[in-house]
């Protein structure tokens, strides 16, 4: 009966080093979780820019929430400007939205960690159709 003692001794020991370690990756993980969520929660400031002229959105978007439709349902929410026939045009447009550029700034940005800036080039009939 004695190789019972020696064997529940060694699982003894096994169980509370696994115990030990399991606590160990435990702490990692939710150290990681919390990295994680303050990265998904940095504030993302949107700005449209033409030359010296910017206009930066009122409400920054977390980074969790920054995709290129979050940003389209944004930026149409800017009213917008009538045009010459005095009929309210239907939807904005910005060329640089179709831009590789573009999409590798976002690409960047949602991978990143901190705060950031998303700057958006625009030319002057795009960055006056908003009713600013």
């Amino acid at each position: 009966m004695q190789w019972l003692s020696i064997a529940s001794d060694v699982i003894g020991v096994l169980g509370g080093m696994f115990a030990f370690f399991a606590w160990v990756q435990a702490s990692r993980i939710r150290k990681d979780v919390a990295s994680e969520r303050q990265r998904q929660d940095a504030q993302i400031k949107v700005i449209l820019r033409h030359g010296s002229e910017t206009y930066q959105l009122p409400v920054s978007l977390r980074r969790a929430e920054l995709t290129r439709a979050e940003l389209l349902g944004r930026l149409g929410m800017i009213p917008i400007k009538k045009d010459d026939e005095g009929k309210e045009q239907k939807r904005f447009s910005i060329a640089y939205f179709n831009s590789k550029e573009f999409f590798e700034r976002l690409n960047e940005i949602i991978l990143g960690s901190g705060s950031d800036v998303l700057i958006i080039p625009c030319q002057d009939a795009e960055f006056n159709q908003f009713n600013i």
